[in-house]
């Protein structure tokens, strides 16, 4: 198993909005030991192809958020300006996650 670099707040936020759903990264195959064996055949898909996936995914995630951070960008100024295509506030374009996640 990798070595787990967790993600900041932030960066979770960013990748719920964006991707819709986080794996913690190196963490991979223990979310996917976690599905039953009848959900890993439903996908049509081997176990080790699944963690592939994720890891592959969050490699992806991570080289993104590295280029906002190479071009000394926060997550929020990305955020910010992408609330401000849609003429909202960041609050109002993470509502829906906010609600979403809630364990209210």
């Amino acid at each position: 198993m990798r070595n787990i670099t967790e993600w900041t707040n932030d960066e979770i936020i960013y990748i719920i909005y964006k991707h819709g759903g986080v794996v913690q990264r190196g963490a991979e195959e223990k979310f996917v030991n976690n599905f039953s064996d009848e959900t890993v055949e439903k996908t049509g898909f081997t176990r080790q192809y699944l963690i592939n996936i994720f890891i592959e995914m969050n490699e992806i995630i991570s080289e993104e958020i590295g280029n906002y951070y190479q071009m000394d960008l926060t997550l929020h100024d990305v955020l910010e300006a992408e609330a401000a295509q849609y003429k909202m506030t960041v609050e109002e374009l993470l509502r829906p996650v906010f609600d979403k996640t809630s364990f209210h």
